[in-house]
C-alpha cells in the first residue's frame, strides 16, 4: 500500500472561522503543482483521495482532482480537520478497501505527528510546510510500518 499525503497549500490568514480559510491566488498555484506532480508518477493510475471538510484542505483536494491525469475517488473526512491523531489518521486508511494508493490532504502538525509514527521516529512530529508531498509505500499498518520514499516541498515541485 502507498500512503502520499498533502498538506494543503497556502490560504488566508483570517476569515469568519478557522474551518473558513480559502486558498490565496499562491494556494491555488501551489495546488495545481502538486497535482502536476502526481500526475508524473508513473504508477499512479488511481487513487483514493481523502481530505479534510476545513474549506483550504477541500479546495486544495478539489484543485488537485480537476487538474490531474489521475483517476480519484474522492472522500470528507472530518477526523483529517484540526487535531487529528495518527492513530485516527491510521483508522481512516484500514476503514478502506483500496488496496493501492491513499492520498490524504490534511493539516499541521497533524501530517508531521503521522509522518513521525508511520516512520517510528521518536520525533513528535516533522515539519510539513504547505503543500509538500510526502510518499510512504507501507508495509504494516502499525508504528515503524511505513518507509518514506519521497519528501518534496511546495517549492520544489
Amino acid at each position: 500500500m502507498r500512503i502520499i499525503l498533502v498538506r494543503h497549500a497556502d490560504a488566508e490568514d483570517y476569515a469568519g472561522s478557522d474551518f473558513q480559510r480559502k486558498l490565496t491566488p499562491k494556494g491555488r498555484k501551489q495546488s495545481k503543482k502538486v497535482s502536476k506532480f502526481l500526475s508524473s508518477i508513473a504508477d499512479l493510475g488511481k487513487a483514493l483521495l481523502i481530505y479534510s471538510p476545513y474549506l483550504r484542505a477541500a479546495q486544495t483536494a478539489e484543485i488537485i482532482m480537476e487538474n490531474s491525469a489521475i483517476y480519484y475517488t474522492a472522500i470528507e473526512d472530518e477526523r483529517l480537520g484540526c487535531g487529528m491523531t495518527p492513530e485516527e489518521a491510521l483508522d481512516v486508511v484500514k476503514e478502506v478497501s483500496f488496496e493501492d494508493t491513499v492520498l490524504l490532504v490534511g493539516h499541521q502538525p497533524d501530517l508531521g505527528e503521522f509522518m513521525a509514527y508511520l516512520l517510528g521516529t521518536s520525533a513528535a512530529a516533522l515539519n510539513v510546510r504547505k503543500a509538500s508531498v510526502a510518499i510512504f509505500e507501507i508495509d504494516g499498518l502499525r508504528p515503524g510500518g511505513g518507509r518514506l520514499e519521497a519528501f518534496i516541498p511546495a517549492k520544489y515541485l
